[in-house]
Protein backbone atom coordinates (compact mmCIF):
# COMPACT_ATOMS: atom_id res chain seq x y z
CA UNK A 1 0.00 0.00 0.00
CA UNK A 2 1.36 3.43 -0.97
CA UNK A 3 1.51 5.73 2.12
CA UNK A 4 -0.35 9.05 2.02
CA UNK A 5 1.98 12.08 2.02
CA UNK A 6 0.62 15.35 3.21
CA UNK A 7 1.10 18.33 0.92
CA UNK A 8 4.32 20.17 1.49
CA UNK A 9 6.17 17.10 2.71
CA UNK A 10 8.56 15.21 0.46
CA UNK A 11 8.61 11.45 0.28
CA UNK A 12 11.87 9.92 1.44
CA UNK A 13 14.06 8.31 -1.22
CA UNK A 14 13.71 4.88 0.34
CA UNK A 15 9.93 5.16 0.33
CA UNK A 16 9.92 6.33 -3.29
CA UNK A 17 12.11 3.39 -4.23
CA UNK A 18 9.84 0.92 -2.48
CA UNK A 19 6.80 2.41 -4.18
CA UNK A 20 8.49 2.14 -7.58
CA UNK A 21 9.33 -1.51 -6.93
CA UNK A 22 5.75 -2.18 -5.86
CA UNK A 23 4.46 -0.50 -9.04
CA UNK A 24 6.80 -2.56 -11.20
CA UNK A 25 5.81 -5.78 -9.46
CA UNK A 26 2.13 -4.92 -9.83
CA UNK A 27 2.67 -4.10 -13.50
CA UNK A 28 4.56 -7.34 -14.05
CA UNK A 29 1.81 -9.35 -12.37
CA UNK A 30 -0.81 -7.61 -14.49
CA UNK A 31 1.19 -8.30 -17.65
CA UNK A 32 1.52 -11.97 -16.73
CA UNK A 33 -2.20 -12.21 -16.11
CA UNK A 34 -2.92 -10.54 -19.44
CA UNK A 35 -0.55 -12.89 -21.23
CA UNK A 36 -2.19 -15.87 -19.53
CA UNK A 37 -5.65 -14.61 -20.51
CA UNK A 38 -4.52 -14.06 -24.09
CA UNK A 39 -3.03 -17.55 -24.23
CA UNK A 40 -6.22 -19.02 -22.78
CA UNK A 41 -8.28 -17.12 -25.32
CA UNK A 42 -6.05 -18.22 -28.17
CA UNK A 43 -6.29 -21.81 -27.00
CA UNK A 44 -10.06 -21.53 -26.67
CA UNK A 45 -10.32 -19.97 -30.14
CA UNK A 46 -8.17 -22.75 -31.56
CA UNK A 47 -10.37 -25.37 -29.91
CA UNK A 48 -13.50 -23.61 -31.22
CA UNK A 49 -12.06 -23.51 -34.74
CA UNK A 50 -11.24 -27.21 -34.55
CA UNK A 51 -14.71 -27.98 -33.20
CA UNK A 52 -16.30 -25.86 -35.91
CA UNK A 53 -14.33 -27.74 -38.59
CA UNK A 54 -15.47 -31.04 -37.08
CA UNK A 55 -19.09 -29.86 -37.07
CA UNK A 56 -18.79 -28.63 -40.66
CA UNK A 57 -17.35 -31.97 -41.74
CA UNK A 58 -20.05 -33.86 -39.82
CA UNK A 59 -22.73 -31.67 -41.39
CA UNK A 60 -21.32 -32.34 -44.87
CA UNK A 61 -21.29 -36.09 -44.20
CA UNK A 62 -24.84 -35.90 -42.80
CA UNK A 63 -26.08 -34.11 -45.92
CA UNK A 64 -24.37 -36.70 -48.13
CA UNK A 65 -25.87 -39.53 -46.08
CA UNK A 66 -29.32 -37.94 -46.27
CA UNK A 67 -28.96 -37.57 -50.03
CA UNK A 68 -27.91 -41.21 -50.34
CA UNK A 69 -30.84 -42.26 -48.16
CA UNK A 70 -33.28 -40.38 -50.38
CA UNK A 71 -31.81 -41.99 -53.49
CA UNK A 72 -31.71 -45.43 -51.87
CA UNK A 73 -35.36 -45.22 -50.86
CA UNK A 74 -36.26 -43.94 -54.33
CA UNK A 75 -34.54 -46.89 -55.97
CA UNK A 76 -36.22 -49.26 -53.51
CA UNK A 77 -39.60 -47.78 -54.45
CA UNK A 78 -38.83 -48.28 -58.13
CA UNK A 79 -37.70 -51.84 -57.35
CA UNK A 80 -41.04 -52.58 -55.72
CA UNK A 81 -42.87 -51.09 -58.71
CA UNK A 82 -40.64 -52.47 -61.45
CA UNK A 83 -42.90 -55.42 -62.24
CA UNK A 84 -45.85 -53.10 -62.66
CA UNK A 85 -43.80 -50.67 -64.73
CA UNK A 86 -42.65 -53.55 -66.94
CA UNK A 87 -46.29 -54.55 -67.40
CA UNK A 88 -47.24 -50.96 -68.26
CA UNK A 89 -44.54 -50.91 -70.93
CA UNK A 90 -45.09 -54.48 -72.18
CA UNK A 91 -48.81 -53.94 -72.71
CA UNK A 92 -48.49 -51.24 -75.42
CA UNK A 93 -45.38 -52.93 -76.81
CA UNK A 94 -47.45 -56.12 -77.19
CA UNK A 95 -50.20 -54.58 -79.23
CA UNK A 96 -47.73 -52.52 -81.25
CA UNK A 97 -46.01 -55.78 -82.23
CA UNK A 98 -49.36 -57.40 -83.00
CA UNK A 99 -50.47 -54.42 -85.07
CA UNK A 100 -47.25 -54.44 -87.07
CA UNK A 101 -47.75 -58.15 -87.81
CA UNK A 102 -51.30 -57.49 -89.05
CA UNK A 103 -50.13 -54.51 -91.09
CA UNK A 104 -47.50 -56.76 -92.67
CA UNK A 105 -50.24 -59.16 -93.80
CA UNK A 106 -52.32 -56.26 -95.10
CA UNK A 107 -49.34 -54.95 -97.00
CA UNK A 108 -48.75 -58.37 -98.62
CA UNK A 109 -52.41 -58.47 -99.71
CA UNK A 110 -52.16 -54.99 -101.19
CA UNK A 111 -48.97 -55.95 -103.05
CA UNK A 112 -50.74 -58.99 -104.53
CA UNK A 113 -53.67 -56.80 -105.55
CA UNK A 114 -51.31 -54.28 -107.10
CA UNK A 115 -49.67 -57.11 -109.07
CA UNK A 116 -53.05 -58.27 -110.40
CA UNK A 117 -53.98 -54.68 -111.25
CA UNK A 118 -50.74 -54.32 -113.19
CA UNK A 119 -51.50 -57.45 -115.18
CA UNK A 120 -54.98 -56.09 -115.96
CA UNK A 121 -53.48 -52.80 -117.08
CA UNK A 122 -51.05 -54.65 -119.34
CA UNK A 123 -53.95 -56.64 -120.77
CA UNK A 124 -55.98 -53.51 -121.49
CA UNK A 125 -52.95 -51.93 -123.15
CA UNK A 126 -52.43 -54.97 -125.42
CA UNK A 127 -56.02 -56.22 -125.58
CA UNK A 128 -55.82 -57.38 -129.18
CA UNK A 129 -52.87 -59.70 -128.50
CA UNK A 130 -54.29 -61.20 -125.31
CA UNK A 131 -57.91 -61.94 -126.18
CA UNK A 132 -57.58 -65.57 -125.08
CA UNK A 133 -56.27 -64.62 -121.64
CA UNK A 134 -59.16 -62.26 -120.77
CA UNK A 135 -61.47 -64.65 -118.81
CA UNK A 136 -58.61 -66.02 -116.65
CA UNK A 137 -57.25 -62.53 -115.94
CA UNK A 138 -60.66 -61.17 -114.97
CA UNK A 139 -61.29 -64.14 -112.67
CA UNK A 140 -57.87 -63.69 -111.02
CA UNK A 141 -58.48 -59.98 -110.44
CA UNK A 142 -61.94 -60.58 -108.95
CA UNK A 143 -60.55 -63.27 -106.64
CA UNK A 144 -57.77 -60.97 -105.51
CA UNK A 145 -60.18 -58.09 -104.85
CA UNK A 146 -62.40 -60.40 -102.81
CA UNK A 147 -59.46 -61.75 -100.78
CA UNK A 148 -58.03 -58.30 -100.07
CA UNK A 149 -61.29 -56.88 -98.64
CA UNK A 150 -60.44 -53.32 -99.56
CA UNK A 151 -63.42 -51.81 -97.71
CA UNK A 152 -62.31 -53.47 -94.46
CA UNK A 153 -58.66 -52.47 -94.93
CA UNK A 154 -59.71 -48.90 -95.66
CA UNK A 155 -61.29 -48.69 -92.18
CA UNK A 156 -58.90 -50.93 -90.21
CA UNK A 157 -55.49 -49.65 -91.32
CA UNK A 158 -56.03 -46.06 -90.06
CA UNK A 159 -57.37 -47.47 -86.75
CA UNK A 160 -54.31 -49.70 -86.38
CA UNK A 161 -51.99 -46.79 -87.11
CA UNK A 162 -53.72 -44.60 -84.49
CA UNK A 163 -53.60 -47.37 -81.87
CA UNK A 164 -49.94 -48.05 -82.63
CA UNK A 165 -49.11 -44.35 -82.34
CA UNK A 166 -50.94 -44.16 -79.00
CA UNK A 167 -49.04 -47.21 -77.75
CA UNK A 168 -45.71 -45.66 -78.67
CA UNK A 169 -46.76 -42.43 -76.93
CA UNK A 170 -47.65 -44.38 -73.78
CA UNK A 171 -44.24 -46.05 -73.70
CA UNK A 172 -42.49 -42.71 -74.24
CA UNK A 173 -44.56 -41.11 -71.44
CA UNK A 174 -43.84 -43.93 -68.98
CA UNK A 175 -40.11 -43.83 -69.71
CA UNK A 176 -40.03 -40.02 -69.47
CA UNK A 177 -41.90 -40.03 -66.14
CA UNK A 178 -39.65 -42.79 -64.83
CA UNK A 179 -36.56 -40.81 -65.81
CA UNK A 180 -37.92 -37.76 -64.01
CA UNK A 181 -38.71 -39.78 -60.91
CA UNK A 182 -35.39 -41.64 -60.73
CA UNK A 183 -33.12 -38.71 -61.66
CA UNK A 184 -30.04 -39.22 -59.45
CA UNK A 185 -28.38 -35.82 -59.64
CA UNK A 186 -31.41 -33.55 -59.56
CA UNK A 187 -31.02 -31.23 -56.56
CA UNK A 188 -31.85 -27.96 -58.29
CA UNK A 189 -34.77 -25.87 -57.09
CA UNK A 190 -37.30 -25.23 -59.84
CA UNK A 191 -40.62 -23.44 -60.18
CA UNK A 192 -43.02 -26.16 -61.30
CA UNK A 193 -46.62 -27.22 -61.79
CA UNK A 194 -47.37 -29.67 -58.96
CA UNK A 195 -50.37 -31.11 -60.81
CA UNK A 196 -48.12 -32.24 -63.67
CA UNK A 197 -45.83 -33.95 -61.15
CA UNK A 198 -48.77 -35.71 -59.47
CA UNK A 199 -50.07 -36.90 -62.85
CA UNK A 200 -46.68 -38.30 -63.91
CA UNK A 201 -46.25 -40.04 -60.54
CA UNK A 202 -49.69 -41.68 -60.84
CA UNK A 203 -48.71 -42.81 -64.33
CA UNK A 204 -45.63 -44.61 -62.94
CA UNK A 205 -47.60 -46.24 -60.11
CA UNK A 206 -50.62 -47.02 -62.31
CA UNK A 207 -50.18 -50.80 -62.24
CA UNK A 208 -49.93 -50.73 -58.44
CA UNK A 209 -53.09 -48.62 -58.21
CA UNK A 210 -55.54 -49.71 -60.89
CA UNK A 211 -56.21 -53.23 -59.60
CA UNK A 212 -56.93 -51.88 -56.12
CA UNK A 213 -58.52 -48.46 -56.44
CA UNK A 214 -59.72 -45.72 -58.72
CA UNK A 215 -58.19 -42.26 -58.40
CA UNK A 216 -60.30 -39.15 -58.11
CA UNK A 217 -58.56 -35.81 -58.63
CA UNK A 218 -60.03 -32.64 -57.19
CA UNK A 219 -57.44 -30.14 -58.33
CA UNK A 220 -57.69 -26.57 -57.10
CA UNK A 221 -56.23 -23.49 -58.75
CA UNK A 222 -52.58 -23.78 -57.67
CA UNK A 223 -49.79 -21.33 -58.44
CA UNK A 224 -46.41 -22.59 -59.58
CA UNK A 225 -44.38 -23.83 -56.60
CA UNK A 226 -40.65 -23.58 -55.93
CA UNK A 227 -39.32 -27.02 -55.00
CA UNK A 228 -37.04 -29.90 -56.01
CA UNK A 229 -39.61 -31.67 -58.21
CA UNK A 230 -38.13 -35.17 -58.17
CA UNK A 231 -38.15 -35.15 -54.36
CA UNK A 232 -41.75 -33.93 -54.10
CA UNK A 233 -42.76 -36.56 -56.68
CA UNK A 234 -41.05 -39.14 -54.47
CA UNK A 235 -43.17 -38.04 -51.50
CA UNK A 236 -46.35 -38.27 -53.61
CA UNK A 237 -45.27 -41.72 -54.83
CA UNK A 238 -44.72 -43.01 -51.28
CA UNK A 239 -48.09 -41.76 -50.08
CA UNK A 240 -50.08 -42.99 -53.11
CA UNK A 241 -48.47 -46.46 -53.10
CA UNK A 242 -49.10 -46.75 -49.35
CA UNK A 243 -52.72 -45.76 -49.97
CA UNK A 244 -53.13 -48.36 -52.73
CA UNK A 245 -51.51 -51.12 -50.68
CA UNK A 246 -53.82 -50.39 -47.74
CA UNK A 247 -56.87 -51.18 -49.90
CA UNK A 248 -57.54 -54.92 -49.87
CA UNK A 249 -60.29 -55.20 -52.50
CA UNK A 250 -61.45 -52.15 -54.45
CA UNK A 251 -61.52 -48.64 -53.09
CA UNK A 252 -60.98 -44.98 -53.80
CA UNK A 253 -57.97 -42.69 -53.57
CA UNK A 254 -58.88 -39.01 -53.59
CA UNK A 255 -56.34 -36.25 -54.27
CA UNK A 256 -57.33 -32.70 -53.31
CA UNK A 257 -55.15 -29.63 -53.85
CA UNK A 258 -55.71 -26.15 -52.41
CA UNK A 259 -54.04 -22.76 -52.40
CA UNK A 260 -53.85 -21.36 -48.85
CA UNK A 261 -52.18 -17.94 -48.60
CA UNK A 262 -48.47 -18.38 -49.25
CA UNK A 263 -48.77 -22.18 -49.10
CA UNK A 264 -50.29 -25.04 -51.07
CA UNK A 265 -51.87 -28.19 -49.71
CA UNK A 266 -51.95 -31.69 -51.22
CA UNK A 267 -54.34 -34.03 -49.41
CA UNK A 268 -54.41 -37.74 -50.30
CA UNK A 269 -57.23 -39.80 -48.78
CA UNK A 270 -57.81 -43.53 -49.15
CA UNK A 271 -60.58 -45.90 -48.16
CA UNK A 272 -58.14 -48.55 -46.93
CA UNK A 273 -57.91 -50.47 -43.71
CA UNK A 274 -56.52 -47.55 -41.70
CA UNK A 275 -53.65 -47.44 -39.18
CA UNK A 276 -53.63 -48.84 -35.67
CA UNK A 277 -53.54 -45.97 -33.11
CA UNK A 278 -50.52 -47.61 -31.44
CA UNK A 279 -48.57 -47.30 -34.71
CA UNK A 280 -49.39 -43.64 -35.38
CA UNK A 281 -46.54 -42.32 -33.20
CA UNK A 282 -43.96 -44.41 -35.10
CA UNK A 283 -44.95 -43.67 -38.71
CA UNK A 284 -42.03 -41.33 -39.43
CA UNK A 285 -39.41 -43.49 -37.74
CA UNK A 286 -36.82 -45.04 -40.11
CA UNK A 287 -37.38 -48.75 -40.84
CA UNK A 288 -40.76 -48.82 -39.10
CA UNK A 289 -43.37 -50.48 -41.31
CA UNK A 290 -46.78 -52.06 -40.89
CA UNK A 291 -46.45 -53.93 -44.18
CA UNK A 292 -45.55 -57.57 -44.57
CA UNK A 293 -41.95 -58.59 -45.26
CA UNK A 294 -40.88 -57.82 -48.81
CA UNK A 295 -43.52 -55.15 -49.47
CA UNK A 296 -41.96 -52.20 -47.67
CA UNK A 297 -38.59 -50.76 -46.71
CA UNK A 298 -39.76 -48.78 -43.71
CA UNK A 299 -38.03 -45.70 -45.12
CA UNK A 300 -40.78 -44.19 -47.27
CA UNK A 301 -42.49 -41.97 -44.72
CA UNK A 302 -39.26 -41.17 -42.86
CA UNK A 303 -37.64 -39.92 -46.06
CA UNK A 304 -40.85 -38.13 -47.07
CA UNK A 305 -40.92 -36.35 -43.71
CA UNK A 306 -37.31 -35.20 -44.18
CA UNK A 307 -37.99 -33.98 -47.74
CA UNK A 308 -41.08 -31.99 -46.75
CA UNK A 309 -39.32 -30.44 -43.74
CA UNK A 310 -36.31 -29.52 -45.93
CA UNK A 311 -38.77 -27.68 -48.18
CA UNK A 312 -40.06 -25.70 -45.19
CA UNK A 313 -43.35 -27.58 -45.21
CA UNK A 314 -45.27 -29.98 -43.04
CA UNK A 315 -46.81 -33.45 -43.37
CA UNK A 316 -49.62 -34.76 -41.17
CA UNK A 317 -51.38 -38.12 -41.07
CA UNK A 318 -54.79 -38.93 -39.63
CA UNK A 319 -56.35 -42.37 -39.76
CA UNK A 320 -59.22 -44.47 -38.49
CA UNK A 321 -59.22 -48.26 -38.49
CA UNK A 322 -61.62 -49.67 -41.04
CA UNK A 323 -62.33 -46.23 -42.53
CA UNK A 324 -59.12 -45.05 -44.17
CA UNK A 325 -56.20 -42.67 -43.95
CA UNK A 326 -55.61 -39.03 -44.90
CA UNK A 327 -52.17 -37.55 -45.53
CA UNK A 328 -51.86 -33.78 -45.91
CA UNK A 329 -48.70 -32.26 -47.35
CA UNK A 330 -48.31 -28.49 -46.98
CA UNK A 331 -45.57 -26.68 -48.92
CA UNK A 332 -44.56 -23.02 -49.17
CA UNK A 333 -45.07 -21.50 -52.60
CA UNK A 334 -41.67 -19.80 -52.50
CA UNK A 335 -38.47 -20.63 -50.67
CA UNK A 336 -37.69 -16.88 -50.51
CA UNK A 337 -40.96 -15.17 -49.60
CA UNK A 338 -41.21 -11.42 -49.99
CA UNK A 339 -40.75 -9.35 -46.85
Amino acid sequence: MIPFIRPGLQMPDETRSNNRIQHEELLTQTQHKLIEEIEKRRKLESELRARNEELTESNTKLKATHSQLIQSEKMAAIGLLVAGIAHEINNPIGFIKSNLSVLEEYFASLLALASSARKALDFLTEEGQNAGKKPALIADLKAQLSATELDYLEADIPALMIETSEGISRVITIIRDLQKFSHVAETEWEIVDLHAGIDSTINIANNEIRYRASVQKNYGDLPLVECIPSQINQVIMNVIVNAAQSIEASGLITIDTRHIGDQVSITITDTGRGIDPEDMAHLFEPFFTTKSVGTGTGLGLAVSYGIVKAHGGNIQITSELGIGTTVEIVLPISQHPAE
